[in-house]
C-alpha cells in the first residue's frame, strides 16, 4: 500500500507581498512569496504607481516562489503600458518557466546580476500622507 503525500503546508513567508522603490532614475517593482489573486489589488495599485512615475522600471521577483496567471497578465500590462522594457532581474526558474511559456520575454530584459539600487520606498499611502502633512 502506498502513501498518500500531504498537501504542503503554507508558511507565513510563503505570503506573497508587493513594494514599490523609487529613485530619481528608476522604480524598482519587489515581488515576493506566493503571488496569487490576495495580493492582485497590492500588484495592481504598484503597477500603476510605477507605471505614473515616468521612470524605467526594474522587477525584483527572486523570492517569488508562486505565480498566478493574473499576476503574468499583470507583468505583460505593466510592459505594454512602459516607455522602456522592464528589467527582470534574477528571475527564479518558476518565472522563467512563465516568461517562456507566454512570451513574456520578449517584452522584458533579463538581468542575471542585480544593478544595484539605492532608492526610498514607495506606497501610495506613504506618499499621500507625505503630501498632506503640512510643510515648516
Amino acid at each position: 500500500m502506498g502513501h498518500d503525500t500531504p498537501a504542503p503546508i503554507r508558511t507565513a513567508h510563503e505570503v506573497g507581498w508587493v513594494s514599490v522603490l523609487g529613485s530619481e532614475a528608476r522604480t524598482r517593482l519587489v515581488l515576493s512569496g506566493e503571488l496569487d489573486e490576495s495580493v492582485f489589488p497590492d500588484l495592481a495599485a504598484a503597477v500603476d504607481l510605477a507605471v505614473t512615475r515616468g521612470v524605467p522600471v526594474d522587477i525584483d521577483a527572486r523570492s517569488t516562489t508562486f505565480m498566478d496567471s493574473s499576476t503574468v497578465v499583470t507583468l505583460a500590462r505593466l510592459a505594454a503600458r512602459l516607455t522602456h522594457p522592464p528589467r527582470l532581474i534574477q528571475p527564479p526558474e518558476i518565472l522563467r518557466f512563465l516568461l517562456d511559456v507566454t512570451n513574456l520575454h520578449e517584452t522584458m530584459e533579463i538581468l542575471e546580476e542585480d544593478p544595484d539600487f539605492d532608492g526610498t520606498p514607495l506606497t501610495p499611502g506613504r506618499r499621500a500622507m507625505e503630501a498632506a502633512a503640512p510643510q515648516g
